[in-house]
């Protein structure tokens, strides 16, 4: 079976150096990674235009830092990681390890791919009624068949949509608190 390629633009890599600290020491670990991207990372090449440090709030465990960076492509990104001073950084570990989780440190590397502009979404330039689409597009995807061909034919819709006088329900959730119930939302005990 033969796969079909297909491009995407990718735009840059989103590299993420994600670490758990420990408990009650986080604002000293937030400024030990200052240091290190002022100290280390700035001779391999970060800077204020390029990297951020996030601190987890919602989804994510309250420990965690990040120390995100933005590159261009992966070879940017060896070259950044073969770049850093190796002795600067083992200094600066020995003067962190004990605020770290030991082995929670790691490189998440995502590549961006860039939204399609539609109408309502924050480019009102052009509208979204406008905008020509390629054949086998579907909402800026291309639709594949089961043999991985190209294929112009949208997929049929799994929620169909609800009858004009379809009513929504209102249940008690587990707490005890009203909730809404839609006629197309898929709950596992309706």
């Amino acid at each position: 079976m033969s796969r079909c390629s297909c491009s995407v633009t990718t735009c840059s890599i989103s590299a993420r150096w994600c670490i758990d600290i420990r408990y009650g020491v986080k604002l000293d670990a937030a400024a030990l990674l200052q240091d290190w991207v002022r100290d280390i990372g700035s001779k391999a090449g970060l800077g204020a235009s390029n990297a951020q440090i996030l601190s987890g709030a919602v989804g994510v465990p309250e420990s965690r830092l990040e120390l995100e960076v933005e590159f261009e492509s992966l070879a940017e990104l060896e070259q950044f990681w073969a770049a850093i001073p190796a002795e600067q950084h083992r200094a600066w570990s020995q003067r962190a390890q004990n605020l770290i989780i030991d082995g929670s440190p790691r490189w998440e590397v995502y590549r961006t791919v860039p939204v399609e502009a539609q109408a309502g979404l924050g480019d009102s330039s052009t509208p979204a009624a406008t905008t020509p689409r390629p054949p086998g597009l579907a909402g800026g995807a291309p639709l594949w068949d089961a043999r991985g061909q190209q294929s112009g034919a949208a997929p049929e819709l799994l929620i169909q949509p609800a009858p004009a006088e379809a009513e929504p329900k209102i249940i008690l959730d587990w707490k005890g608190d009203p909730m809404i119930i839609n006629p197309n939302d898929n709950m596992p005990f309706f």
